[in-house]
C-alpha cells in the first residue's frame, strides 16, 4: 500500500485536530480517508454488517503506521480511541512491530496447491492469503498474539491450527499438507425389509410399574396413604427396584426400620433400562417420566396435599425429572411445584457403559491437548426440572455440579475401584445417612421432605442455599462427615479429583484414522440421501453449533484436519405415505393395503481393532413427528431409538457413547432409518459420526535408594501390575502382589529392587 504524502497528512491531522469543525465535515473528511484505505489495501475483511477494514496506513501490505494517526475499523475499545457507531479511530501514534507467517501448502503427496486458501484469524481480525503456483503462502504483517490459521482447497480437508502465537517481529514458517476428501462409495437403491430385530415397539408403560413397598418388596396395587408424604424411587440402566441388594430396596428398608412414615413407591421401568447400551435405555427415559407423572396423578388423586421426593439414580434421575415437570405442568396446580423435591444419586449428565465411563476431556487422535466437553450427552432430557421446592444432589462419578442445588462431592469412591461401583457409591452413602437420620452429615436423607414435612420456601430447614458445595472430610475416617467448601476453586479441585477416575477416550476419525471405508458397500432406501461432510465438534447440543474447541500445546507446529464423516439425510415427505409393492414392482401391495417406505441406510465398513465406542449427532427439521422414531442398529440390532417427537426442531444432539467393542476388527453394517412409517414433511439430518477407543493407561517408575515406586492412574481399573527380570522369556512375567497404595489420583507400588534390574508392565486380563 502507498502512504500518503507528507502534505496530505499534515491537512488530515489539522482537520481531526480543530474542535469547531462541524459533525458532518467531520464525518466526511473519515469517510475519504476510509474509501481511500478500502481501495489501497490488499489485505482486508468485512466482518461486521457495516464493514470492517483494518488498516493502518504506510508499511507493508494492508498495514503501516503514520505520524499521525491510523484508522481501526474493529469494533473494539483500546487506549486512544474515539469510538462512534460506524467505525473506530484509534490516535495511537505508534504501533508494534508485527509478525509474519509464511509456509507451503501441499497435498499429502508433496505437491504445490496453488489457490489454497490461508486464513488467520485473531478476535474479529481475518488476514487471507492464497498460495501461489509453487504452494507457497505468505501473511508479511500480524498483530503479535495467538492466532488460528485455517487452510482450505475445494476437494480437500480443511486444517485447523489453533494456538499459533507470534512474538513481535517474529518470521514463523508453517507448511500444511491437505488431504482429499473421500468420496462414498455409490450408493446402492434398495427394496429392503427392516428386519424386526432392528425395529422398537413405542408402547407407553402401563401404571402397573408403579409399585408400592409392603415391607420386604415393592409389588403392584399396594395400598397408598393419601395423607402421608410419598417418596419415589427410579432405578437407572440395566437395574430394577427389586433387585437383590439393590439400593431401591436397602433404601426403603431402612426408612421402614427408622420409623419414617411415608408411601415408599418405586417406578419399574427394567425393560427399557435392560439394553446393551445405556444410550438406547436413556432414549427412553422422557416416555417413562411421562407415564411415572400420570401414573402418580392416578395413584394420588387430584389434588394431593402431601410431598413428593423423587429420589432417582443415573438415568432415573432424567425420568423423575420428566415426572415432575408433568405432574407440575400438566395436572398443576393439583401438584404444586413448592411440594416437591428432587435427590440426585450420580445424575445421568453423562452414562456409563460396560465399567468404561468416557465424559470429560476426551483427546482427538493427531492432536496434543483435548476437548473439554462431554462426550456422552443426556441431551434428551435434563435432570433438572424446571420448578422444584429444592434439590440435593450427590457426585460420585459422572454427576454434575448444579447450582440450583445443595451439591455433595464423595471423592472417597475411588477406593471402591470399579466404575461401576464408584457410579453406584452415591446410593451407599445416601443409604448410610438414612440408617443413621442423618445426624453424622451435614446433608443426607434428615432433610428428605418425609422427615421434615412441607419445608415451606426454601432453605429452610435446610441450612445450605442453592449453589452451596461441600465434600468428604478427607481428615475423618467417618465417610459421612462432610466439609463445606468454600470457593469455586476448591469445589473445582474435587470435581476435577472425581474426573480423574474417569479414563479418557481418544477419537479415531475417518478413512485415514482407522475407520476403514474402502470397498465398503452403501444402500439406501426410501428418501434418504447419504453424502460427505465435514463435521465440527459441538461442545454440547446446542441450537446454535460452537466451533471448534482444540487446545495445542504452546509451541507445537502440527495442526489437525476436522473430522470427516457421511451425512445421512433421512426425511418423508407428504401427507400421504407412497404405495410400494410387495415384489417391489411399483403395484398395490397383494393384501390391498397401503405402506410406507421409510427412509433407510444401511453401510458396510470395516472397525479398526481399537474401537471402544461410537457416536454421532442429529437434527430434526420440520413437519408433523407423531410417533415415528430414529433408529440406529449394528448387524440387524437395535442400538439406538428416540421417538422424533422427542426431538428439539433445529437442535443438533449427540447420540451418547454407544458401545462397539463387541465388533472391534470386525466388518459389520450399520442401519440408520427413520421408522413409524406415520410423520409427514420431517426430515432428520444425521452426521458427525464419531469412533473412540480408551487410552491405554500410563506406567511411571521412579527409584528411591534400592527401591522403586511404580505408579498409574486410578482410572485404569482392571489392569495387573507384572514384573520380570528377563524381556526375552515371554513367561517369565508374574503378578506384584504388594497392595497398592492411593497417592495423588494414582496407584503407587513400592518394591525392592536391590537384587539387580526388573521390567514391569500393566496387563488387562
Amino acid at each position: 500500500m502507498s502512504v500518503p504524502n507528507k502534505a496530505a497528512a499534515d491537512r488530515n491531522a489539522k482537520a481531526q485536530s480543530r474542535p469547531e469543525a462541524g459533525a458532518p465535515g467531520r464525518l466526511a473528511l473519515l469517510l475519504v480517508w476510509l474509501m481511500a484505505a478500502v481501495s489501497h489495501a490488499e489485505v482486508g475483511t468485512g466482518l461486521s454488517p457495516l464493514f470492517n477494514v483494518y488498516t493502518r496506513w504506510g508499511g507493508g501490505t494492508g498495514s503501516g503506521v503514520s505520524g499521525f494517526f491510523r484508522v481501526d475499523t474493529r469494533f473494539s475499545g483500546s487506549t486512544g480511541e474515539g469510538n462512534s457507531g460506524w467505525f473506530t479511530v484509534d490516535t495511537r501514534a505508534t504501533a508494534g512491530v508485527m509478525a509474519s507467517l509464511s509456509g507451503r501448502v501441499t497435498d499429502v503427496t508433496g505437491a504445490p496447491l496453488a489457490g489454497a486458501s490461508v486464513l488467520a484469524l485473531q478476535d474479529t481480525v481475518a488476514v487471507t492469503a492464497r498460495a501461489d503456483a509453487t504452494g507457497h503462502y505468505a501473511l508479511p504483517a500480524l498483530e503479535p498474539g495467538t492466532w488460528e490459521i485455517w487452510v482450505s482447497l475445494s476437494g480437500y480437508r480443511t486444517w485447523v491450527q489453533p494456538g499459533v502465537t507470534l512474538a513481535p517481529g517474529q518470521a514463523l514458517a508453517l507448511d500444511f499438507a491437505l488431504a482429499p476428501v473421500l468420496t462414498l462409495p455409490p450408493a446402492t437403491p434398495v427394496d429392503r425389509p427392516v428386519p424386526a430385530s432392528q425395529q422398537t415397539t413405542i408402547v407407553t408403560p402401563s401404571t402397573d410399574a408403579l409399585m408400592v413397598f409392603n415391607g420386604t418388596a415393592f409389588a403392584s396395587g399396594g395400598p397408598v396413604d393419601r395423607t402421608l408424604p410419598t417418596v419415589i424411587f427410579t432405578h437407572g440402566w440395566n437395574a430394577g427396584p427389586n433387585d437383590p441388594g439393590g439400593w431401591p430396596l436397602t433404601m426403603a428398608a431402612q426408612m421402614t426400620s427408622a420409623g419414617v412414615k411415608a408411601n415408599l413407591l418405586a417406578w419399574d421401568w427394567h425393560q427399557d433400562a435392560a439394553t446393551p447400551e445405556p444410550v438406547s435405555a436413556m432414549s427412553r427415559t422422557r416416555l417413562q417420566g411421562q407415564a411415572l407423572g400420570q401414573a402418580l396423578a392416578a395413584t394420588l388423586d387430584n389434588p394431593y396435599a402431601g410431598t413428593l421426593h423423587f429420589i432417582g439414580h443415573s438415568l432415573g434421575t432424567l425420568v423423575n425429572a420428566v415426572a415432575a415437570n408433568y405432574l407440575h405442568e400438566t395436572v398443576q396446580p393439583n401438584f404444586p411445584f413448592d411440594h416437591t423435591q428432587m435427590t440426585l444419586l450420580d445424575d445421568a449428565g453423562a452414562a456409563t457403559t460396560a465399567g468404561q465411563v468416557i465424559t470429560f476431556n476426551y483427546s482427538v487422535s493427531g492432536m496434543p491437548g483435548s476437548i473439554a466437553s462431554q462426550v456422552v450427552q443426556a441431551g434428551y432430557v435434563s435432570p433438572v426440572p424446571d420448578d422444584f421446592a429444592w434439590m440435593d444432589n450427590y457426585i460420585s462419578l459422572v454427576g454434575a455440579y448444579h447450582p440450583e442445588a445443595v451439591n455433595v462431592y464423595l471423592p472417597k469412591s475411588p477406593f471402591l475401584a470399579a466404575a461401576p461401583t464408584i457410579h453406584a457409591y452415591a446410593c451407599t452413602w445416601y443409604s448410610d445417612s438414612i440408617s443413621t437420620a442423618g445426624t453424622q452429615a451435614l446433608m443426607g436423607e434428615r432433610y428428605g421432605f418425609e422427615r421434615t414435612g412441607w419445608p415451606g420456601q426454601f432453605p429452610t430447614p435446610v441450612p445450605f442455599p442453592r449453589g452451596t458445595s461441600l465434600s468428604q472430610d478427607p481428615n475423618s475416617g467417618n465417610e459421612l462427615d462432610l466439609v463445606r467448601l468454600g470457593s469455586d476453586a476448591e469445589r473445582q479441585l474435587v470435581e476435577r479429583q472425581i474426573r480423574s477416575y474417569i479414563p479418557s477416550a481418544t477419537v479415531l476419525w475417518g478413512v485415514d484414522t482407522g475407520v476403514d471405508w474402502a470397498g465398503a458397500q452403501l444402500q439406501q432406501a426410501g428418501n434418504a440421501v447419504t453424502t460427505w461432510a465435514e463435521s465440527v465438534f459441538h461442545s454440547t447440543p446446542a441450537a446454535t453449533p460452537t466451533p471448534p474447541d482444540f487446545s495445542l500445546t504452546p509451541g507445537a507446529a502440527t495442526g489437525a484436519f476436522l473430522p470427516v464423516s457421511p451425512q445421512f439425510d433421512l426425511s418423508v415427505a407428504g401427507s400421504t405415505p407412497p404405495l410400494r409393492a410387495a415384489d417391489g414392482a411399483g403395484h398395490a401391495p397383494k393384501d390391498g393395503g397401503v405402506t410406507n417406505g421409510p427412509p433407510c441406510v444401511w453401510l458396510t465398513l470395516s472397525l479398526p481393532s481399537g474401537a471402544r465406542g461410537m457416536s454421532f449427532d442429529f437434527t430434526l427439521t420440520g413437519g408433523d413427528t407423531n410417533d415415528d422414531y430414529l433408529a440406529f442398529g449394528i448387524n440387524g440390532t437395535n442400538q439406538f431409538a428416540l421417538e422424533t417427537r422427542f426431538m428439539a426442531p433445529g437442535r443438533p444432539t449427540s447420540s451418547g457413547w454407544i458401545d462397539v467393542s463387541a465388533y472391534a476388527g470386525r466388518l459389520v453394517e450399520f442401519f440408520f432409518g427413520l421408522l413409524g412409517g406415520t410423520s409427514t414433511n420431517v426430515a432428520v439430518t444425521v452426521d458427525g459420526l464419531r469412533f473412540y477407543q480408551v487410552e491405554a493407561p500410563s506406567l511411571e517408575v521412579q527409584t528411591s535408594g534400592d527401591s522403586v515406586v511404580i505408579t498409574w492412574p486410578l482410572s485404569a481399573g482392571g489392569y495387573l501390575l507384572e514384573t520380570s527380570d528377563n524381556l526375552a522369556a515371554m513367561t517369565s512375567w508374574v503378578t506384584v502382589t504388594n497392595p497398592p497404595a492411593i497417592a495423588g489420583f494414582q496407584n503407587a507400588v513400592t518394591i525392592d529392587v536391590s537384587a539387580g534390574s526388573r521390567f514391569f508392565r500393566l496387563r488387562k486380563p
